[in-house]
């Protein structure tokens, strides 16, 4: 790993108060790096993250674009930027996406996404990398899962593009399959436990993916210095099935 300014990299996780951006900077803590967990919300993450001296919480709502290039800004550079927030996007029927689902699915996740990308490609070291946590739907039909399709598969095509436009600096994705996360707590009980059931029954590793599964291959990209514009699958084989 390449060690810049101070002999300390500076790793900022955004989504990384929950689910498997919280997973990325508790994995990615153990470096020998300061990181920065950002999220709406870090006080829910505060007791768990308490014990790593090396972790900052810091609040920063993605959905605006001030708030983050204050934030960047302030940081004043960075290494390593991982990007990976639920976003609220509509989960349901194609029929049931009206003009106001559609819009705050939008506004949620992927302008929050892009809010994030280019403030921090504004500071990011020449050898540093960016990488965004997207999803299986980008490249396999799920019923009911029309925006995230669409969504994700904007971001993993706006990897491609950016991994050209800001060499030599990387720009990866990776695509998780189902992953037991709190972004599902919203579904009944029993749609949950049949959703992760499905989800091990069509996957070769035979089970849904936890979110440090998602943490140990975002972990690797960054470890990867000739690795850019990569699509990483996590998904136990899902996409073979």
């Amino acid at each position: 790993m390449v060690i810049t300014q101070g002999g300390r990299r500076r790793i900022v996780v955004f989504g990384g108060t929950s689910g498997i951006g919280l997973a990325c900077a508790e994995r990615l803590a153990r470096r020998e790096a300061d990181l920065w967990a950002v999220s709406r919300s870090p006080q829910r993450a505060e007791k768990r993250l308490a014990a790593l001296s090396n972790v900052r919480l810091a609040a920063v709502d993605a959905v605006d674009d001030s708030a983050v290039q204050d934030f960047f800004k302030q940081l004043g550079f960075c290494d390593d930027v991982i990007v990976s927030m639920a976003g609220g996007a509509y989960i349901g029927p194609f029929t049931g996406l009206g003009d106001e689902e559609l819009d705050r699915s939008i506004g949620c996740k992927l302008r929050g996404y892009i809010h994030v990308a280019r403030a921090a490609l504004a500071v990011l070291a020449p050898s540093g990398s960016l990488t965004l946590v997207t999803g299986l739907t980008a490249s396999r039909p799920v019923p009911g899962a029309a925006t995230l399709a669409l969504l994700n598969g904007a971001l993993e095509s706006l990897v491609l593009t950016l991994a050209v436009e800001c060499a030599p600096r990387r720009v990866n994705a990776v695509s998780p399959g189902t992953t037991a996360t709190p972004a599902w707590d919203r579904l009944p009980t029993e749609a949950r436990r049949s959703l992760f059931d499905g989800a091990a029954a069509r996957t070769p590793l035979g089970r849904a993916a936890a979110s440090d599964d998602i943490a140990a291959a975002v972990a690797a990209l960054l470890d990867a210095p000739f690795v850019t514009g990569v699509v990483l699958p996590c998904d136990g084989g899902a996409r073979l099935a």
